[in-house]
C-alpha cells in the first residue's frame, strides 16, 4: 500500500461500508469520494455511492443543487429521481426506494457512462440504512456515504462500518483550530463502550423504550417523562441528583445538559452518560471540559470506527493553511489515527495504525 492510499487503507480494514463526515462545509468530502471513485475504478471495485444529505437544503425548505461527483463506469450510485437530469454520467436505474423527498424517490441506478452526478441522499436515517442495504444487494463491494456538515448519523454503526473524516482550512482559526476541532470530533465518534455487563443490558434496555432515563444503583431504568433532553438539563440533573448510576439520552447530548451535571456535588457529577454512539454527542469544548473537570463520564452502546482523517488546506474563502504543519499538526492531535494529505501524497499515523 502507497503512503497516499486511503483506498488501499479502507480495503485493508475489511469494511463493505464507509462514512466520510467533515468538520465543516469545504473541507474537501467532495474530493474525497472523487479520490475512492478513482481507485476503485483502476482496481476494477465496485463502489456504491450515496448522500447522507445535503448540504444545500435551506431553512426555508427550499433546495438547493449539491456538488456533484465523479461517477465511473459501473459504479452503483443512489440519488434523487430529480438529480438524475442534472447528470452528465448515464445512469441505468435499478431500482426505486420508498425514501423520497424534495427531489423525488431515491433510485439505485448503475453508471453506464461516466461522468458528474450529484448525490441528493435521503431525508432520513432509516431511508440511508435502506440505501446501502441496496447498493450492497445490487452488487457494490463498498459503499461510501457522504456525510453533510453538521449531519455525522451516517457515521452511526447502524448505517455504516467505518468513517473517514475529513478537515481543513474552512474550519478556520489556524492550524492550531483545525487540530483541535477535528480531536474533539474524533474523540466523540471514539468514545468507548459501556464495559460493565449488566449496566450495558440496561441501558440497552431502557434506550428501546424511552428517550432519557436514569439507571438507578440497583440496576433498573427510571424512565424521565421528556421526548428529548435539549432544554431539560435542570429536570435532568435533579433526577440524577436524586441517585444515578447512569444518565441514557437517546437522543442528542448537548451543552446545557453537560453544564447541568457538571454543577451538581458529587458523586452525582460523576455519573456516567450513556448514548447509542458518538454521533449523538454535540457537546462544545468548554461544556466538555467542564463536565470532564467534575468527573463526569461519557460511553456508548455502539462504538464508531474511525479509519482515518483526510485534510484540505485551502479553505473556500481563499484562505490557505501550511499543507506541512497542518499534516504535523493535525496527525499528533489524533495519534494513533492516519492522517492523509491527498494532494500531497503523504500521510502520518499509518505505522501505529497498521
Amino acid at each position: 500500500m502507497e503512503k497516499s492510499d486511503l483506498f488501499g487503507l479502507v480495503r485493508t480494514a475489511g469494511l463493505g461500508s464507509l462514512a466520510v463526515v467533515g468538520t465543516a462545509r469545504g473541507v474537501g468530502k467532495t474530493s474525497v469520494l472523487g479520490h475512492l471513485a478513482r481507485r476503485a475504478e483502476a482496481e476494477g471495485i465496485t463502489l456504491g455511492l450515496v448522500s447522507g444529505g445535503r448540504e444545500g437544503d435551506r431553512p426555508d425548505g427550499e433546495h438547493e443543487q449539491g456538488p456533484a461527483v465523479y461517477v465511473p463506469r459501473w459504479c452503483l450510485v443512489a440519488t434523487a429521481e430529480g438529480a438524475l437530469g442534472q447528470a452528465d454520467a448515464f445512469v441505468e436505474v435499478l431500482e426505486v426506494l420508498p425514501a423520497a423527498g424534495p427531489l423525488g424517490h431515491l433510485v439505485v441506478g448503475r453508471i453506464r457512462e461516466p461522468g458528474r452526478l450529484p448525490l441528493v441522499g435521503p431525508p432520513t436515517a432509516k431511508g440511508l440504512q435502506d440505501a446501502v442495504q441496496a447498493l450492497r444487494h445490487h452488487g457494490a463491494a463498498l459503499v461510501v456515504v457522504e456525510g453533510s456538515v453538521d449531519r455525522v448519523a451516517c457515521a452511526a454503526p447502524a448505517v455504516t462500518e467505518g468513517t473517514v473524516v475529513a478537515t481543513g482550512a474552512a474550519v478556520g482559526g489556524g492550524v492550531g483550530e483545525v487540530a483541535e476541532r477535528t480531536r474533539l470530533l474524533l474523540g466523540f465518534l471514539g468514545l468507548p463502550a459501556v464495559e460493565d455487563p449488566g449496566l450495558r443490558e440496561a441501558a440497552a434496555r431502557a434506550l428501546g423504550q424511552w428517550r432519557v432515563a436514569v439507571i438507578d444503583a440497583d440496576g433498573r431504568p427510571r424512565p424521565l417523562a421528556l421526548r428529548t433532553a435539549l432544554g431539560s438539563g435542570g429536570t435532568v440533573a435533579e433526577a440524577v441528583d436524586k441517585g444515578a448510576r447512569a444518565l441514557v439520552i437517546a437522543g442528542a447530548l448537548a451543552d446545557g445538559v453537560a453544564e447541568a451535571l457538571a454543577g451538581l456535588r458529587p458523586p452525582a457529577s460523576r455519573v456516567l452518560v450513556v448514548v447509542p454512539d458518538g454521533t449523538h454527542v454535540f457537546l462544545g469544548s468548554r461544556a466538555l471540559a467542564r463536565f470532564t473537570r467534575a468527573g463526569g463520564r461519557l460511553a456508548v452502546l455502539h462504538p464508531i470506527r474511525v479509519v482515518a482523517v483526510t485534510l484540505n488546506p485551502f479553505g473556500p474563502d481563499g484562505v490557505a493553511l501550511d499543507p506541512e504543519a497542518l499534516l504535523g499538526e493535525v496527525a499528533r492531535a489524533v495519534h494513533p489515527v492516519p492522517v492523509f494529505d491527498l494532494v500531497l501524497g503523504r500521510a502520518l499515523n499509518l505505522e501505529p495504525a497498521a
